[in-house]
């Protein structure tokens, strides 16, 4: 009897499993619209090149990835997040291993060859990481407010993969860590006390950190601020987007 019990639970859980009838469908298309939108401007812009035929990958990568949500999809996110801790050691440790013997293209170690076919970019993993990290985090939370005690947790979540993925170097990056924090921040809430604060803090902070820039990325930096100071140079590709 008990047997049989247990027969049916295993295959009510395996029937649930393979249900595909909840999955947000609006959001998978709505990716896949993007994506080939994507595809659009890939082939417009290589279909008199050395490169046309570059869509037809992207397309076939698109299509994995869908599978990839699919599956993802029908894995219970408690167990997810439950080893969130995990997953944000194992990327440290991935991000500091890319320092030592990451496959290096134009002077920037960014990715980890995986078996000499393809390439691994493991800061772009990072990102799904410090996603789930902010939930973990937040999900605690037991107030009006986040605490000084989670921003904390928020800043070494975000801080410790941002300074390795620096050191690539790849600030750009690293820069998109800290809105993923910011956006769950502002979605729970934060004291205008702490705003202020926190504001005052990375103000402080621009001087020591132009210092530590490399000449490039200052230059990125300037050109953000003056697109019009060199049309020719450093803004040409800014400068032929808006005239297109």
């Amino acid at each position: 009897m008990a047997g049989n019990i247990d027969d049916d639970t295993g295959l009510m859980m395996i029937r649930k499993t393979l249900n595909f009838r909840d999955s947000d469908w609006l959001l998978l298309a709505l990716a896949v619209a993007i994506a080939a939108v994507g595809v659009v401007e890939i082939y417009s812009t290589t279909a008199h090149s050395a490169l046309a035929g570059e869509y037809k990958s992207q397309i076939k990568w698109i299509l994995l990835g869908c599978v990839g949500a699919l599956i993802i999809s029908r894995i219970d996110y408690h167990s997810i997040i439950e080893r969130v801790p995990w997953f944000f050691a194992v990327s440290v440790l991935a991000l500091a291993a890319l320092l030592v013997s990451g496959h290096s293209i134009n002077k920037a170690r960014r990715w980890l060859p995986l078996g000499g076919v393809i390439t691994l970019q493991v800061s772009e993993l990072v990102k799904l990481v410090i996603i789930l990290g902010v939930a973990a985090i937040l999900a605690e939370k037991r107030g009006k407010y986040v605490s000084w005690t989670d921003l904390v947790k928020l800043g070494i979540l975000a801080g410790v993969p941002a300074v390795l993925v620096i050191l690539e170097p790849d600030l750009g990056t690293a820069l998109t860590f800290f809105p993923i924090v910011m956006v769950g921040v502002f979605l729970i809430g934060i004291h205008p006390r702490q705003i202020a604060m926190l504001g005052l803090l990375a103000l402080l902070m621009i001087p020591v950190a132009w210092h530590f820039t490399k000449p490039y990325q200052r230059e990125r930096v300037m050109t953000f601020v003056h697109p019009s100071q060199d049309t020719r140079g450093s803004s040409y590709q800014a400068t032929q987007s808006k005239i297109a």
